[in-house]
């Protein structure tokens, strides 16, 4: 090979050379950027989980309140009602000849007192 061809290869290996950099530097210009892209992706896909499960707990809290507010309601109106029972039937079940119009005859045995409204005069 004369000095001319290798010269002439020189230039060429020289001119392939600053491609292969110029490509190389491309390259890593795309890989960075390619990896900032997936950082700002994550940190948005982990900022999305957050809020979601912030969302969720807040829909269960939610819920859980109406649901207790609505059993409390119902218990509640149960309650009154039962009440409202237990004090039927204790007026049914004290209910003699002195407070409703039942005979003395019907009157349960020793239960009955007469009443005494006479006042004690000590003179």
């Amino acid at each position: 090979m004369n000095n001319a061809d290798l010269i002439k290869q020189n230039f060429e290996l020289r001119n392939e050379n600053q491609k292969l950099k110029k490509e190389l530097k491309r390259t890593n210009d795309l890989l960075s950027f390619a990896n900032n892209r997936i950082k700002q992706l994550e940190n948005r896909i982990e900022n999305f989980e957050k809020k979601q499960e912030q969302l969720i707990n807040e829909t269960i809290e939610r819920v859980t309140k109406q649901v207790t507010e609505k059993l409390e309601k119902e218990h509640k109106k149960e309650v009154d009602e039962l009440k409202g029972k237990i004090s039927r039937l204790e007026k049914r079940l004290n209910t003699d000849s002195s407070n409703s119009g039942i005979p003395t005859s019907k009157d349960r045995i020793g239960i009955h007192k007469i009443q005494n409204n006479r006042e004690k005069n000590w003179s």
